[in-house]
């Protein structure tokens, strides 16, 4: 190689070093600081309404959660489709100054979904609520769950311990509990109740006097790396309504959200007992997880 060419070379090397190091010793001047999202904070929380969210933008920007406490935060992976039960509006927080990243592509993501009530800009931070609405929940199953009770019926039946924090501790190991949290489907954070199933039994979850009306709905999934196991067999959930079995629902081991339905029957009391019963021929990495709600048909 001739020496103007290595010469080349070294200089295209360097610049592109001193470019990147511009690049990181600018950045932090253009990140928002605590007192921003401070700010931001008491802005949503003197105008904020029943069912509000915060979906943040660009989603990994998660800094600010301890600061964003006047509603829900949500990471806003794909705010043009992403969907959240129960809620009624969005409000969007957004990095203006990052760079490579566009406020105007997140804020007509969302525009073209609900009405926006307008934006300002605090500090190094973007504030707009938009009339963004999810499905109508009448009855959160995830709320629920402290108040439920679990148990494993089998050749050896037993009642899972309830520690009082929300979370139902069952006997088969650590991972044998029941409990709403959230978890990861595919690098994207879920909210839902960790269910995994066991062998030669059935992991049940009974919550006690619910309004029985309506539709039941919901989202199951394999978190983690769980999908990866290609010998995963299918989880299998059945739904019992007032002493009655309303539905039957089969997962099968692939990625993503699995979504399931079933209007309820008539003929059913008004309020009474609801129990999810899940199962499987293999629990080995079942790393199985589900979000329900009753809302209208």
């Amino acid at each position: 190689m001739k020496r103007a060419s290595l010469a080349g070379i070294a200089i295209v090397t360097a610049l592109a070093g001193v470019w990147a190091t511009l690049f990181w010793l600018r950045l932090p001047a253009r990140m928002p600081t605590d007192s921003d999202y401070r700010r931001v904070n008491a802005f949503i929380e003197s105008h904020e309404r029943p069912g509000d969210i915060i979906v943040v933008s660009p989603h990994w920007a998660q800094d600010g959660r301890q600061f964003l406490t006047a509603v829900p935060v949500m990471a806003g992976y794909h705010l043009s489709t992403d969907v959240y039960p129960g809620t009624k509006r969005q409000w969007l927080v957004a990095l203006p100054d990052l760079p490579r990243f566009s406020l105007e592509t997140s804020r007509r993501a969302l525009a073209a979904r609900g009405k926006s009530e307008g934006g300002r800009r605090i500090g190094h931070l973007w504030v707009e609520a938009f009339d963004i609405a999810g499905p109508p929940v009448d009855y959160s199953f995830d709320d629920a769950v402290p108040g439920a009770t679990v148990r494993i019926v089998g050749r050896r039946s037993v009642v899972c311990r309830n520690l009082g924090n929300g979370k139902h501790q069952c006997p088969e190991g650590a991972w044998n509990y029941v409990r709403a949290g959230w978890h990861e489907v595919h690098y994207e954070p879920f909210h839902c109740i960790w269910a995994h199933p066991v062998n030669d039994g059935t992991l049940e979850i009974t919550f006690p006097n619910v309004p029985i009306a309506g539709t039941l709905r919901g989202r199951a999934a394999f978190v983690d790396d769980a999908p990866s196991f290609k010998q995963g067999a299918p989880v299998l959930v059945g739904v019992e309504a007032g002493g009655r079995s309303i539905a039957n629902f089969r997962f099968d081991n692939r990625v993503g959200l699995q979504d399931f339905e079933s209007p309820l029957p008539s003929g059913l009391p008004p309020t009474g007992p609801v129990t999810f019963s899940v199962s499987t021929p293999n629990n080995a990495v079942r790393h199985f997880c589900f979000d329900a709600w009753l809302g209208p048909d």
